[in-house]
């Protein structure tokens, strides 16, 4: 292991002691200078992101968020994350175009319908709340008992 390496794994060792001690903030100031070349590291980057998020610190997630976006594909848990911190800065509409820019993927997802859940809510607008909670669970609901169908063949040598 080299110096760099070295160096990484205790920055990342710190930043996780410091989160379990309930302090978000410091464990994301320990990552800052790890996470500055995101092509490098992108997840270290988005657990910047991510630790940005637990304190609440919505606008530096997003901007964390944006600059992965920028030299990443495209993830379902990245443009969900995405969407929420837009939510929680009040940008709805955004959020919202962002989840429904390709429904079955984003929108389809349970955390995509809980995101638009919200943000129904937020709007006055129950009903749709309502129903994209009740979508969400029902094909969350599907999806885990495929998996169990597809756990109980598998060992049999069926697929």
């Amino acid at each position: 292991m080299n110096d760099s390496s070295a160096q990484r794994l205790a920055a990342l060792a710190r930043s996780r002691d410091l989160f379990r001690a309930g302090q978000p903030l410091a464990a994301a100031d320990v990552l800052r200078d790890l996470g500055a070349a995101v092509r490098e590291a992108p997840e270290v980057a988005y657990l910047h992101a991510l630790l940005w998020m637990e304190a609440r610190g919505w606008p530096d997630a997003l901007a964390r968020l944006d600059e992965l976006r920028a030299v990443a594909p495209p993830r379902l848990v990245l443009e969900l994350d995405r969407a929420g911190c837009l939510i929680e800065l009040g940008r709805d509409a955004e959020a919202e175009r962002l989840i429904d820019a390709d429904a079955p993927y984003y929108g389809g997802s349970f955390a995509g319908r809980v995101l638009l859940a919200r943000v129904a809510a937020r709007g006055g607008d129950a009903g749709r709340a309502a129903g994209l909670l009740g979508a969400a669970f029902d094909a969350e609901r599907r999806r885990l008992l495929g998996g169990f169908f597809d756990r109980l063949l598998t060992p049999a040598g069926r697929t």
